[in-house]
Parts: structure tokens; sequence; C-alpha cells
């Protein structure tokens, strides 16, 4: 939606002068307000507290920051020919070569080119993991695609989840054909796609490399955290030298015996994003995936308070991946870490290979020297870092930059979410 009686960025700028003119203070609240246009703010702002009107004006100025980036998609479906959803865009490169971009068929379409993409730019993801990304959205992977050959050589894919929030996904392009604007005209029929679902959320994670590009486009970085890799030796080489237990009263169970509704109700209160797609019984299935929760058992079981803490874990090229951790306090948090670390076994490891994966094909003496355990872990939360650490994980020099569209992030990872206190790791920055 757009603003009620705003024409352009500048009119909102001057909404921005004239009130705030009297003010003491320059910088804006970083607290999540309900947008008000401006014909309901200009006639009530010699009423409002200056706090509170700063606070409604950051709002429409980010909301107008947001509508006209996803107007843009308006230039591209006049350029390029695309009128609805599921359409090719039919476009030339600046090389000359004709391309077009259209959703995958299928999965096995997009496999062809995404699982070579994560061999070879070291992405540490499993041949699982291409399902669970495009089954838990609405939309689809968007390839680009040469006219000439057929073959795809680069993929997005704009996230959809069920309460129409959003992240941008899997952005690669070949390195043969970069630099010939195919980016820029995927990156935009991405945005086309957030468009036309009426997304109100929009995010990604960002390397350092890409940051400024993404501003560009109109995303802006979160002051209140970055997602920091850690990894860590498999507890067959270095053993765990702490024993945790739930507290009286709450006990650990497997992460299948929980009803997907309450993984699905405890994603959508830690991140803004209704998964009900993703946190499935089919995901649950994976050969690959195992994990923990600790419950209270003196709360039914339908309700969100029986769920005290979760995680789940995955295969990966390097070993196993870890996300999310969701928790009440730093002790569940830990209880249900450790369980999870002690599973993560070579043996284990060998059940659920990888395809064109070495380590898979390894004896089990060699994967406990080469294997890793990996995690994004959320420093929004101060308590976060500290729980990996207590088991051995150790930083590895990458962070991802946590963007949002106009900088608008969901209330629940804005200042006072339950993120910076709830969430300690996340599912994957791939998909947010």
């Amino acid at each position: 939606m757009g603003l009620t009686g705003v024409s352009n960025s500048r009119s909102v700028e001057y909404l921005l002068r004239t009130t705030l003119m009297h003010t003491s203070r320059s910088i804006w609240p970083v607290q999540r307000s309900k947008m008000h246009s401006v014909a309901t703010l200009v006639p009530d702002r010699y009423q409002m507290r200056a706090s509170s009107l700063r606070l409604h004006v950051k709002s429409a100025v980010a909301e107008q920051h947001r509508w006209n980036t996803l107007q843009a998609s308006e230039a591209l479906q006049h350029t390029f020919g695309l009128s609805a959803s599921g359409q090719h865009i039919t476009m030339p490169s600046d090389a000359g070569e004709q391309y077009m971009i259209r959703p995958c068929a299928s999965v096995q379409e997009v496999e062809t080119i995404w699982w070579p993409f994560m061999q070879n730019l070291g992405w540490n993801r499993s041949s699982y993991d291409l399902a669970t990304y495009i089954g838990c959205s609405k939309s689809k992977m968007l390839l680009v695609i040469p006219k000439s050959t057929g073959r795809p050589e680069g993929h997005i894919q704009a996230t959809i989840y069920d309460n129409s929030t959003g992240w941008v996904a899997m952005f690669i392009m070949d390195a043969a054909h970069r630099g010939l604007g195919l980016g820029r005209q995927l990156f935009q029929a991405c945005m086309d796609e957030f468009a036309r679902d009426g997304t109100r959320y929009v995010g990604l994670d960002a390397v350092a490399e890409q940051k400024r590009t993404y501003e560009r486009r109109g995303f802006v970085e979160s002051s209140l955290g970055l997602v920091k890799c850690f990894s860590r030796e498999l507890p067959s080489m270095r053993p765990l030298e702490t024993h945790a237990e739930p507290s009286n009263g709450l006990k650990l169970v497997d992460i299948k015996e929980i009803p997907n509704n309450l993984l699905v109700q405890s994603d959508l209160a830690h991140t803004g994003f209704e998964r009900s797609q993703l946190w499935t019984d089919d995901y649950k299935a994976r050969p690959d995936v195992f994990g923990y929760a600790v419950v209270d058992s003196e709360q039914p079981q339908t309700k969100p308070a029986h769920l005290v803490s979760w995680t789940t874990v995955r295969r990966c090229s390097q070993g196993y991946r870890f996300g999310p951790l969701y928790a009440r306090d730093v002790d569940s948090a830990r209880v249900v870490l450790a369980a999870a670390m002690k599973k993560a076994t070579p043996g284990r490891l060998k059940e659920s290979p990888l395809r064109n994966d070495p380590l898979s094909e390894a004896p089990e003496s060699d994967i406990s020297e080469r294997a890793q355990l990996a995690v994004e872990v959320w420093s929004g939360n101060p308590t976060a870092e500290r729980v990996f650490e207590d088991l051995g994980w150790k930083k590895v020099g990458v962070n991802y930059h946590r963007m949002w569209l106009g900088g608008q992030p969901t209330p629940e990872q804005d200042e006072g979410g339950l993120a910076h206190h709830g969430m300690f790791a996340v599912f994957d920055a791939a998909i947010g």
C-alpha cells in the first residue's frame, strides 16, 4: 500500500522539516510503529509529543522508500513484457544475447545448476535443502536462461511466506554471464514477485562485499545485530566438556514429538515469518534432519507454553548445520544444543550422503577429523554467542548483514522483539 496524500519522497521530507524544526533531538527511535498517512499526521502534529511524531514520520519515510522500490517493478513489466505471475520475461543482455527469466518448472530443473553452485562457491549446504527452500515458499525459484542454450545460468527466489513476509534467497549468476546486466534484471524480477504478492516485509542477509549493492536497491541494514558464522569440531574429535540437563519440571524430547503447529507458532513469534510449509512432516522426514526440544510437561502439548526451547540439525557439505535455536533462557538453549551436538556423529553423517560429496564417501575416522559443525548465530541476542562459545564453538570470521527493504523489519525482529532474547541461531541465512 502507498501513502495517502504523499505524491513523492520530497513531500515526506518537507513534512519532516516542518514538523520537527522545534524538536531538540535529531535521532529517531527505532521502535516499530503503525504507519500513518500524511493526512492523519498533519492536523494532529501539534498535539503529539515530539518523540512520537518522529516515530510516525520515520515510519512514513521508510514506507515511502519501500513503496518506491516496489513500484520499480512496473518499469520491468513495461520494458520486458511481464504481465502476470509465471509468464516469461524475454530480454536482451548488454552483450546482445537473448535471455528469458521464468519460474522453474521443477526442483530437478534448478538442481542441475544449484548444487554445482553450492559446491563451487563453498556455500556449505545440503543437496536436500533445495526442495525445502522451494517448498516453503508461495513462489518458485526464478531462472535466467539464454535462449540459445536453454540451460539456466542464474537463479533467485522471492521466498514468500504465509503471512506475506518475504526473503531474497539464493541470488547467484554464473561467472561467465556476469557483467551483462542480467543480475540487475533478475533481481528486479524477484522484487516484482514481492510486489504482486503485496509482501509487507522483505529481508535478506548480505555479505559485506554486497552490502552497498543492496543499499542502492533500497535495503537498509539492521542496527540490532549481525548473523555470525560459528563452527566446531565433531564431539567424536573434541568431546563436550559440560553436561547439560533440563531443570525440574522440564523434559528433553525428540523434535519429531513436537506438533508442527507449535513449531510454526514458535518460529513466527521469533522471526515474524509464518512458515507452515517449512515446519512439516516432510522436513522432519528428511534423512539428514534431527533435533531436540525442551518441553514443560505441566503445560498442555497444544499450547505454545509447552515448548521451552528447540533446535534442528541437517547435513551440509562440511558436516552438520544447526538451526534454528530458539529458547526462553540460556539454560534450556544449552540443553537442546548439547543434545543435538552429541547426535552429530560420523556414523550418522554417512547415513545421509550428499551427491558428489567426498565427505560422504570417507571412512568414519576421516569424517571425525575433517567434518565440522556449523551454525549462524544471531548476535542481536546478547546471550547467544556465549551459549555456543561455552560448548566449544568459535567464530569463523564470516558475518552476514541482516537488511530490510525500506528499513522495515518484522516487529519480531525490530527493537524489543522476541528475536533479541529468544533467537540464538537463525534457521538459514539463505531464507531467513
